[in-house]
């Protein structure tokens, strides 16, 4: 069995060295430079295994000349899925990423042509040049919650349903001045529910579009099956905040903007047994507690079979609008059975987006057309790790140039940065063939 079976429409252009650890991390931005030289990376001593408070992860880059490995700097602000928020600015050679310090979450700057850094006192999510700010969490909280977050720091007075303070933020990275945009009581006072009252809230997945004046994010809050997530967007300074009808209907995960009103969620119908269960058990008080003890030795079981059993559950990729608030179109189902992580070029016309592992292990990488509504499949690549925090999801991102596409991967048992090559004359002329 080969660990990664390319297709006809890519050719490796390159792949971090064997039994090391390199990723880069979420799929919303490429870790190439815009000259196409240089690679972002973060590398660990270790692999298979969760992340501790002991832990420290390099930062740097690799020379894609000379495959030369680059660190400037240690971090304990980091995670498997979306590292240390490690990201480019804009077309320069430089970058930004998160760190700890005192106790205190931070970010830096790091100039590689003069080597010159700076520090700023807040951490970074979504990241702007102009103006040059960062839409950003307050990652205390995340901690406590499902909520991608660091185990450096270990704060409990962010734990809890609801506290104070809470929301999104903008850090502005010429002041250094940080304010809250949008509280946490905002998001939920649109469109309540009864079970808010008994629920933990928090925010995730902060999204940009592609002129930076919107942006999405997701609510969470838990409930006796699990949790629930409902989607946002507002203006860039948090006005004009929309909630995306549906959230009662359906599960969501993974979005990407398509251009700057229109982006696509990956949506799966809400399973009717579970939502009866979840409205029981919240409203008949002691036997509803009895009910859950019940869930949680038995059907527990039963219920996470099946839902890992992704297949029999399919889903699709919704397009949304984020002005109207509302699903307009949906990709026609069987084509994207697996949830995955999409992006777009910039013409907003295909779609690259990857799957969770198939029956075989396997992790596949498709090119979609949303004008022909047809796909091909450009790779798959063994998953020895999965249904785990160090699973390595392949976050496929193009290039600059959009020639290329890079994902990381944990086929051979290490996480690896591979980058393809992509023959888009042969993919546009399968696609749009008739």
């Amino acid at each position: 069995m080969d660990d990664i079976v390319l297709s006809a429409y890519v050719k490796q252009a390159y792949i971090t060295p064997e039994n090391q650890s390199f990723w880069f991390g979420y799929y919303n931005y490429s870790p190439e430079n815009a000259n196409g030289d240089k690679l972002l990376a973060h590398h660990v001593e270790f692999d298979g295994r969760s992340i501790t408070q002991e832990d420290r992860a390099q930062i740097g880059w690799i020379d894609l000349n000379s495959g030369a490995w680059n660190p400037i700097d240690l971090t304990s602000a980091f995670n498997w899925q979306q590292g240390a928020m490690l990201q480019w600015l804009g077309e320069s050679d430089c970058f930004i990423y998160n760190n700890a310090d005192n106790g205190e979450f931070i970010s830096k700057e790091y100039n590689i042509s003069t080597g010159e850094q700076c520090v700023h006192p807040w951490p970074v999510y979504g990241v702007l040049i102009n103006p040059k700010i960062s839409l950003t969490l307050q990652f205390k909280r995340s901690y406590w919650c499902r909520a991608y977050h660091y185990e450096t720091i270990k704060d409990k007075a962010w734990d809890g349903p609801l506290p104070q303070n809470d929301g999104i933020f903008m850090l502005n990275l010429d002041s250094n001045e940080v304010e809250r945009i949008i509280s946490i009581e905002d998001i939920i006072r649109i469109d309540p529910d009864d079970s808010f009252k008994k629920a933990k809230h928090w925010v995730e997945h902060i999204m940009i579009n592609p002129s930076g004046t919107r942006f999405a994010f997701y609510h969470r809050f838990t409930h006796s099956a699990g949790f629930t997530t409902r989607v946002f967007t507002a203006n860039i300074d948090g006005t004009d905040l929309r909630i995306i009808s549906g959230w009662r209907e359906y599960s969501w995960s993974h979005m990407g903007w398509i251009d700057n009103q229109k982006f696509v969620i990956y949506g799966i119908k809400k399973n009717s047994t579970v939502q009866a269960y979840r409205k029981l058990t919240e409203e008949h008080g002691k036997w509803g507690q009895i009910l859950r003890k019940i869930y949680k030795k038995t059907l527990s079981k039963l219920i996470t079979k099946q839902v890992r059993k992704r297949t029999q559950i399919p889903g699709s990729y919704q397009i949304c609008d984020s002005i109207e608030g509302k699903i307009t179109e949906e990709i026609p189902r069987g084509l994207f059975n697996l949830d995955g992580h999409p992006s777009f070029t910039k013409n907003g016309r295909y779609m690259l987006t990857d799957t969770y592992e198939d029956e075989e292990s396997y992790r596949h990488l498709y090119i979609y057309d949303l004008l022909t509504k047809k796909r091909v499949e450009l790779a798959k690549f063994y998953s020895p790790f999965n249904s785990c925090d160090y699973r390595s999801d392949l976050h496929p991102r193009f290039n600059y140039a959009e020639n290329r596409v890079i994902v990381d991967s944990a086929h051979s048992g290490y996480h690896r940065i591979v980058g393809v090559d992509v023959d888009w004359d042969r993919i546009k002329h399968d696609l749009e063939e008739t």
